[in-house]
């Protein structure tokens, strides 16, 4: 769970240019479990951008065995200010 809200996190910071908090993570299928060793892919996609806030999908694979080990929808990161308000990103849907 740690990388893939890191993972989201990074592509919020690098489309918004600032600051963005976890919000919300919801609907977490676990499929398969990753061991020590194992090499992990996630795929980051954007489902939905909103005024201050932009929400992720996100897919884990295990790269050694091929299993799908979740599925995480709904990780939602919100834009802060300096004061850790809320605040636009001045993203549009066409970037």
């Amino acid at each position: 769970m740690k990388w893939v809200d890191e993972a989201c996190g990074m592509e919020a910071r690098l489309l918004s240019a600032g600051v963005c908090a976890t919000r919300h993570i919801r609907d977490i299928d676990f499929r398969a479990t990753a061991k020590i060793g194992d090499i992990v892919s996630i795929d980051v996609s954007i489902i939905k951008i909103g005024k201050t806030s932009i929400t992720y999908s996100a897919f884990v694979k295990n790269e050694i065995s091929g299993d799908i080990v979740a599925n995480f929808e709904n990780v939602v990161f919100v834009h802060l200010d300096k004061n850790n308000k809320a605040t636009p990103h001045n993203i549009s849907d066409k970037d």
